[in-house]
C-alpha cells in the first residue's frame, strides 16, 4: 500500500496489479504496457512518490504523474549498470540510498548525492605531480593551478587536457624552484610567485 492508499499487487508471471483507492477497476502493468518483465519481485514506494519494482529481469521505476516507466536493466557494475539483471528485493533508506538486491551479484546501490564531486586525473600522458598546493586562478577559459614541484598546471576542461609548465632555473635540481606558493593575474600574463622568493 503506497502513500496514496493505494494497493499494490505483484504476481509471479502476469504483471502488477493496481487497485487505486476508490477506484472500481484494476490497472494492470505488464510487459505489453511498460514492464521488462511480469515476474515480480517485489514493490516499494520511492521517498518521491515513484513505485519501484524488482523483477527477473531488471528494475522499473513507474511515475504515476506521467505514468512513464523506466529501466534499469544494463548488466555491468564496472559501467555503473546492474551487478546482474535479475532483481530481487529493493529498499530505500532513511538517507534516500537505494539498495538493490540482486539473484546473483550481491547488492548494488545508488545515491544521487554520492557523487557531489568530479575527479581529474592530473598525471594521465604527462610527468607525475606531486602535489597541488593552490593557489588556482581561471584565466581564458582554462584554469591554472600550483603544484608542488611541478611548475604550472594548465587545465583546458573543454578538451579534457593539461599542459604543464616548469619554471625555468640554472640549478640541475628544478623541483625546489618548480613549487610554486601564489599566482596572481596581471593583464594577460600569470605571476607565479616560488618557494624560493623568485617571481616568473
Amino acid at each position: 500500500i503506497d502513500s496514496h492508499e493505494n494497493l499494490w499487487i505483484g504476481t509471479y508471471s502476469s504483471g502488477i496489479c493496481l487497485l487505486k483507492k476508490n477506484a472500481k477497476e484494476l490497472v494492470f502493468y505488464t510487459h505489453r504496457n511498460g514492464l521488462t518483465n511480469d515476474n515480480i519481485r517485489m514493490i516499494t514506494e520511492a521517498p518521491d512518490g515513484r513505485i519501484l519494482v524488482a523483477t527477473f529481469n531488471g528494475l522499473n521505476v513507474i511515475d504515476l504523474e506521467t505514468n512513464e516507466i523506466t529501466h534499469y536493466t544494463e548488466y555491468g557494475a564496472n559501467q555503473g549498470g546492474l551487478s546482474h539483471y535479475s532483481v530481487i528485493s529493493v529498499f530505500v533508506d532513511r538517507s534516500r540510498t537505494l539498495w538493490v538486491g540482486t539473484y546473483a551479484g550481491g547488492v548494488c546501490y545508488y545515491n544521487k548525492y554520492g557523487q557531489k564531486f568530479r575527479f581529474y586525473d592530473t598525471e594521465v600522458g604527462r610527468k607525475k605531480i606531486l602535489g597541488i598546493i593552490g593557489p588556482v586562478l581561471e584565466a581564458n577559459s582554462k584554469i591554472y593551478i600550483a603544484t608542488e614541484g611541478g611548475g604550472l598546471l594548465e587545465m583546458d576542461k573543454e578538451n579534457n587536457a593539461y599542459t604543464n609548465y616548469d619554471l625555468p632555473s640554472k640549478e640541475s635540481d628544478s623541483y625546489e624552484y618548480n613549487i610554486i606558493k601564489c599566482l596572481y593575474r596581471y593583464q594577460d600574463k600569470i605571476l607565479c610567485g616560488t618557494n624560493v622568493g623568485t617571481i616568473y
